[in-house]
């Protein structure tokens, strides 16, 4: 494991000297949000279902994995009781502790009763690093609201400017988290994205590879402000960089839902639930890039 983390540290040198990106910079707190929409709610609930879903392929067709949630439990957002003291607790982690993956991958032969407590309760992340370093493998689960078949037949058939793929999507600013969290539990890490029709993943450890050479810029990646991510710089890393596992992820199923929030304003958003699998999980190829 030393060996990969100077490896990643190598990289993110290399990619500060190529791009200017700063990895080993830590970014400011951010500030507390004062209101919610019900487009920024969906948007989050559509991560929930591709983190759940990704969870659920892995216990379900993986033997010898267990996936456990790693994330935070609290499902609060602006407005809510408990919001600000909530959101001051995870800015402090993120410069602290870096930022958590959303799952985390373990061997199930060596994941202890007292081990699978701990991850799954509600301690500070920061109190159950050692039972954090048993896991192998640590994923970042991001969402896309795209059928990527039908994107690419558009694509082929119109003319297209600019970025023309559809691609993994960190943002510059968890860079750095990402990899404050490597070196301190000493656990790979890797990007999955869940579209509606696939699911791709990426090693961390590629993304800085990508990074690192100047001839990929504007061809393999491109950095954007998107509305989605509230205008952060975003790295689009074209999905044809990662490996597809499975080409047959189900449509979920999605509710309308209204809330209220303490000060009468009703939001609407839309929440999706996990129905059928994929039969299609490559579990051969998952294991091997995980190296078990």
């Amino acid at each position: 494991m030393p060996d990969y983390i100077d490896e990643i540290k190598e990289l993110a040198e290399k990619v500060k000297e190529i791009t200017g990106i700063d990895i080993f910079k830590k970014s400011a707190k951010g500030r507390v949000p004062s209101q919610v929409s019900g487009e920024f709610i969906t948007n989050r609930e559509q991560g929930d279902w591709a983190e759940a879903l990704f969870l659920k392929i892995v216990n379900q067709n993986c033997k010898g994995l267990t996936a456990i949630s790693y994330g935070r439990g609290e499902n609060l957002i602006a407005g809510d009781p408990g919001f600000k003291k909530f959101f001051e607790e995870y800015q402090g982690e993120l410069v602290g502790l870096g930022k958590c993956p959303d799952l985390l991958i373990f061997k199930t032969e060596k994941l202890d009763s007292d081990t699978r407590r701990e991850i799954s309760s509600n301690k500070p992340r920061k109190d159950i690093i050692e039972s954090t370093k048993k896991a192998i493998a640590g994923i970042e689960v991001r969402s896309s609201a795209f059928l990527s078949k039908k994107y690419v037949e558009y694509r082929d058939e119109n003319e297209t400017t600019g970025r023309a793929f559809l691609s993994f999507t960190p943002k510059i600013e968890d860079l750095g988290g990402i990899l404050r969290w490597v070196e301190k539990h000493e656990v790979p890490h890797y990007y999955v994205q869940v579209l509606f029709d696939r699911i791709y993943l990426i090693p961390f450890k590629k993304i800085l590879e990508i990074l690192s050479k100047p001839e990929n810029n504007k061809t393999k990646f491109f950095i954007e402000k998107n509305y989605k991510n509230r205008f952060k710089d975003t790295i689009h890393i074209t999905l044809s960089e990662g490996i597809c596992l499975s080409n047959d992820v189900r449509q979920p199923k999605h509710i309308s839902v209204r809330k209220e929030l303490v000060n009468g304003r009703l939001v609407h958003y839309v929440k999706f639930e996990v129905e059928d699998l994929p039969n299609d999980f490559n579990v051969s190829a998952f294991k091997e890039i995980l190296g078990v």
